[in-house]
């Protein structure tokens, strides 16, 4: 899996995406997790706009804010009820799907929880627990339950993790043995994300025979409520939500088989 390249908020490097062919995305069916708030807003407006048809998952209730969208954009957006952290949910999501659509070209698992400021020597079980479920073992049941209808893509099969860079092994490491470093912040988010990464790495040997991409990439530090949550020593987040989810789907349109099991940034 590719260790996650360049700052945070710079410019794609040359030679990753340039000269790559991009796939277009109009008439795409895309299943979003965690749409009522932070990025998944912004990925339902963009990928409305590219023409897609949408499957917004909310948790509890639906915002105000998709019932616009589906004012706007009407059958091409489908708001659905789906707690990632509840196998239960999961399972019927899964079974409420195939009657809305017939098939699954790109599932984002968008959703995520995590704090700033939980050492791990201070977190809680509860807590922790919560983080899993939310940020690595729902993703993992959801496309367990999704690869049936995915398998009916002729063009993406592709899903994508949401991580981050605070998921990196390679990054945590680096900064561990930076002794001016001593920010240490989302601890129990970072280490559900870096599960997230060993899951990609795992589905995507096991999808393969099926060309399925599977992927995780980091959005960035993204002017989201996550984005803002204060821990000593955070920088303020400076990338838009909007930049950010265009920069991803520039990404998942120059994705090819060759891709399958990596770690991107949102800008390459």
């Amino acid at each position: 899996m590719q260790q996650p390249r360049g700052g945070v908020d710079e410019a794609p490097p040359a030679d990753d995406l340039a000269g790559r062919t991009q796939k277009g995305l109009e008439g795409a069916v895309v299943v979003v997790t965690g749409c009522s708030r932070g990025m998944g807003p912004g990925w339902v407006k963009v990928l409305l706009g590219e023409g897609c048809t949408v499957i917004a998952t909310f948790r509890s209730k639906v915002s105000a804010l998709l019932e616009d969208l589906k004012g706007e954009f009407g059958s091409k957006l489908h708001n659905m009820q789906l707690d990632v952290g509840s196998e239960e949910s999961i399972a019927a999501f899964a079974e409420r799907l195939p009657t809305v659509v017939d098939k699954v070209d790109i599932l984002v698992n968008n959703a995520g929880i995590g704090e700033a400021n939980d050492p791990l020597m201070e977190v809680s079980g509860a807590f922790l627990k919560d983080c899993f479920a939310v940020n690595t073992v729902g993703p993992t049941l959801l496309i367990q339950k999704l690869v049936p209808l995915m398998k009916n893509s002729s063009v993406f099969k592709t899903i994508v993790n949401v991580n981050s860079d605070l998921g990196s092994l390679a990054v945590a490491t680096m900064a561990a043995k930076n002794p001016s470093n001593t920010q240490i912040t989302a601890c129990a988010y970072r280490v559900s994300k870096a599960a997230l990464s060993m899951v990609t790495a795992s589905m995507a040997r096991e999808l393969a025979e099926d060309s399925f991409i599977v992927i995780t990439i980091s959005p960035g530090h993204v002017d989201t409520d996550m984005g803002h949550l204060p821990a000593p020593g955070r920088p303020k987040p400076t990338l838009s939500v909007e930049d950010s989810v265009r920069g991803m789907l520039r990404v998942i349109r120059c994705l090819s088989p060759a891709d399958n099991c990596s770690f991107w940034k949102y800008n390459g």
